[in-house]
């Protein structure tokens, strides 16, 4: 990994995001500021450590002087966020965020989507693709990451809300009626492009 994205993410997490958390700290006094600041740092070092593995598997080479705004704004969404899963993917937001291979197809808006994400919703948008599956998605998916389907029903709903899906409807008889099976929209497959 390039020592200057390195420094770019420390120099973001130290010195912007510090005063950050401190201003929250103090609004939340007594009631657990202390708390909440060292609960937001040591997410900060386990997305920093995943950051860090993943330019490391990239192979990045020329690291120019990435746009710190967008480094910032990944790290104050990124820093609530304790679940392993979703901590992997604010890393690899960041990384693409500042790799010249991805960092043009890198959209603000993909902040605002992953804080809306569950771990779930995460494994199937990385996983859906325009096969059909068998007897549909959510069947597949509910076997192969052992939960129900109305679990992978509300992961792809959710993937909807967010403008990552499409799910075609059906009209029967009167009724809409959704078809069992999702696609990824533009904006989907943009944003699974930049987490691979």
């Amino acid at each position: 990994m390039d020592d200057a994205a390195n420094e770019v993410l420390k120099t973001a997490t130290e010195v912007i995001l510090k005063p950050f958390t401190k201003v929250v700290g103090d609004a939340v006094g007594i009631i657990g500021g202390d708390y909440l600041s060292e609960y937001r740092q040591a997410n900060r070092e386990k997305i920093q450590k995943k950051f860090s593995k993943v330019m490391s598997d990239s192979n990045a080479k020329d690291i120019p002087q990435p746009n710190v705004t967008f480094v910032i704004q990944i790290l104050e969404a990124a820093q609530e966020e304790n679940r392993d899963e979703l901590q992997d993917i604010w890393a690899k937001l960041i990384a693409a965020a500042i790799d010249p291979a991805k960092s043009t197809r890198y959209r603000r808006e993909y902040v605002d989507i992953v804080k809306k994400f569950e771990p779930l919703d995460a494994r199937v948008l990385m996983a859906l693709d325009d096969s059909k599956l068998s007897p549909s998605q959510r069947s597949f998916f509910a076997t192969q990451y052992k939960v129900s389907e109305d679990q992978i029903e509300l992961a792809m709903k959710n993937l909807v809300t967010l403008g990552c899906a499409i799910d075609p409807l059906l009209r029967v008889n009167g009724f809409t009626q959704s078809i069992p099976n999702v696609s990824l929209s533009a904006l989907g497959r943009e944003l699974r492009h930049v987490l691979q």
